[in-house]
């Protein structure tokens, strides 16, 4: 793997993909619908493949949209984080972890390419 901010964006989308797998048994529960579940559902696998995806790539350290995209999802996961530890809305987790997912997938895009 690449120093600078392509450790910075892997530590991002590995921060996300981890958030979500050890809380996903309680996130599972606390979904109160099939159209939740299936939304979480996606979030992981997608989630899991981003983190994947970069993982396996390195990223140019100067590229300011990959710089923009790591402090977006820094930013997002911090929130996802503080969710989490009073887990009261799974419309919010779900919300949050929607953009997130999108970072990190957008994230895994660039590094692919």
């Amino acid at each position: 793997m690449a120093t600078g901010i392509s450790n910075d964006a892997a530590s991002a989308v590995t921060a996300l993909h981890k958030a979500i797998e050890d809380n996903y048994e309680v996130l599972k529960q606390q979904c109160v619908n099939a159209t939740q579940l299936s939304q979480l559902k996606k979030l992981r696998s997608t989630a899991l493949d981003a983190f994947w995806n970069i993982q396996a790539k390195a990223f140019a350290n100067d590229n300011m949209e990959i710089q923009s995209l790591t402090e977006q999802l820094n930013t997002a996961n911090q929130k996802i984080s503080d969710s989490l530890v009073v887990l009261k809305d799974i419309v919010q987790f779900l919300d949050l972890a929607t953009e997130a997912v999108g970072l990190a997938a957008s994230l895994a895009k660039l590094a692919a390419a």
